[in-house]
C-alpha cells in the first residue's frame, strides 16, 4: 500500500473531525431541541453519539500524527 502524503493526511484528519462534530451535534445537542424528549432515548443518543465522537476525534488524532504545522 502506497504511503499518504502530509496533504492527504491533514485533508483525511479533517474530515474525521468534521464527522466526530457532526456526530456530536446529531446525538447530543439535537434531542435537547426536540419536543419528543424520551430519558432513554436521550441517554443512548447520548452515549452513542459520544462514543462515535470519541472514536472518529481519535482516527483523526491518528491520522495527524507526525505532521508539523
Amino acid at each position: 500500500m502506497k504511503k499518504l502524503t502530509v496533504g492527504q493526511k491533514r485533508i483525511i484528519s479533517e474530515m474525521l473531525s468534521n464527522i466526530a462534530v457532526a456526530w456530536f451535534v446529531a446525538g447530543a445537542i439535537t434531542p435537547i431541541f426536540s419536543s419528543n424528549l424520551v430519558v432513554i432515548g436521550f441517554v443512548t443518543n447520548l452515549v452513542i453519539s459520544l462514543t462515535m465522537t470519541l472514536i472518529f476525534s481519535l482516527g483523526a488524532l491518528e491520522m495527524s500524527k507526525g505532521i508539523k504545522s
